[in-house]
């Protein structure tokens, strides 16, 4: 036991060298996943001799050295030791998962990675976790569940101790995550590692907490993170918030996805819509277009996919169907189909690209009548948007293409002025 510890402890410590130095680290950690793994084991079995050192070597030996000052995330030369950690612990959980869950809640780790969670990892007031941190805690939570590691003094799960988690530190480190970025001394933007850990970190908060009274929970901590983010003195990256969205789907089962459904998030769609739109009106005034005005409407776009349940591992719609009729509305308000300045200058309508995906699908939540207005839009503003493979879809369903054709040519008589031909 005192062997493994010190090998702990040069393996949490020393920097790391070459790729021969990186191969025998390797070795190193696989061996002491094993041997962890066993010591586990050994404790719980009652004709061991290791039982009669189980409490020191739990409570105190390993406790001391995974505490130590000296494995701290301001390591200098190589990997640092919270990354170690993990790596560590990655290793473990893999083992223990072949034995099933109760094998890992019936863990001696569970209670030295609670210590390690809220006494070693927890930041300084207004302080952000590094990357490396907040990766640790995930891996931590998943090991040992949300109701270890917010368990009270009697055992069961603290509903105080969740509360005020999500409600302040883990809100501010997705506030920070999704604020615009500022660029580093060189120009460049500086890249932010700790979004996805920090979303997969709310995504364990959001489905793994138990309904109370029949009401899950989960779905009112999504609700308070949307509101803190859309009312942010400083802002936020839609781009970032899109991203950390994908990432909080992914890590979630598809049916709690249902608790991300809501009014604020239905408003926020709308919202991105009539932005994109406006920038559309904006573009058609000036006939002009910065490369930050592309870039918000591509983000846009990749939010409203989301929201739409297009993008790729997105199950379902998240939004109602409401939202979608307001899309449509904003689509084709006589405003934004008055011109053909669209197709002359090849600009795309991210829009209305969606909601003729939407349209193409078996279950559209659209009506005909807005699907014919949606279709002659397509039309009107012509390519791309006409030649996407969504629109032969639709097409070869009903009569739209007759109605199409009727539509287009009553367009097209009342736009030809008599008086462009010469008189007789």
């Amino acid at each position: 036991a005192q062997a493994f510890l010190e090998a702990l402890k040069y393996y949490l410590s020393v920097p790391s060298g070459g790729s021969a130095s990186m191969v025998a680290e390797e070795n190193l950690r696989m061996t002491m996943v094993k041997d962890l793994y066993r010591l586990d084991t050994l404790s719980s079995k009652g004709n061991c001799l290791f039982r009669q050192i189980r409490d020191w070597f739990w409570k105190d030996g390993i406790t001391s050295v995974l505490m130590s000052d000296s494995t701290s995330e301001q390591e200098t030369n190589g990997i640092a030791s919270v990354q170690r950690l993990k790596e560590l612990l990655t290793g473990i959980t893999k083992l223990f998962e072949k034995e099933g869950p109760d094998k890992v809640r019936g863990s001696n780790l569970c209670s030295v990675l609670q210590i390690i969670f809220w006494v070693k990892l927890q930041p300084k007031e207004n302080e952000i976790p590094s990357s490396h941190e907040t990766s640790l805690m995930l891996c931590i939570m998943k090991f040992c569940g949300i109701d270890t590691i917010f368990a009270d003094e009697n055992g069961p799960l603290s509903m105080v101790a969740i509360d005020h988690f999500c409600a302040n530190p883990l809100t501010d480190w997705i506030l920070h995550h999704v604020e615009p970025s500022q660029p580093s001394r060189h120009g460049k933007l500086l890249k932010d590692g700790g979004l996805e850990p920090t979303f997969a970190i709310l995504s364990l908060m959001i489905e793994e907490l138990p309904p109370i009274e029949g009401v899950r929970p989960g779905k009112f901590i999504w609700e308070s993170v949307l509101d803190n983010i859309i009312h942010h003195d400083h802002g936020y990256d839609l781009k970032k918030f899109s991203t950390g969205m994908k990432i909080l789907i992914a890590e979630m089962k598809p049916e709690y996805c249902k608790d991300l459904s809501c009014e604020r998030l239905d408003s926020l769609s709308i919202e991105t819509a009539k932005s994109i739109m406006h920038q559309r009106l904006q573009f058609k005034e000036d006939d002009s277009e910065s490369e930050t005005d592309e870039g918000n409407e591509v983000d846009a776009f990749f939010f409203l996919r989301i929201c739409a349940g297009l993008e790729p591992g997105i199950p379902f719609r998240l939004v109602d169907l409401n939202a979608v009729q307001s899309w449509t509305q904003i689509c084709v308000s006589e405003e934004i189909t008055d011109s053909f300045s669209m197709l002359l200058h090849g600009r795309k309508n991210y829009l209305l690209e969606i909601l003729i995906s939407i349209c193409a699908q078996l279950d559209c939540p659209i009506d005909e009548d807005s699907i014919q207005k949606l279709m002659v839009t397509a039309w009107k503003q012509g390519s791309p948007t006409w030649e996407m493979k969504e629109i032969n879809i639709i097409l070869s369903q009903g009569e739209y293409l007759g109605k199409i054709i009727e539509d287009s040519s009553f367009i097209l008589r009342n736009e030809i002025k008599t008086d462009d031909f010469p008189q007789e």
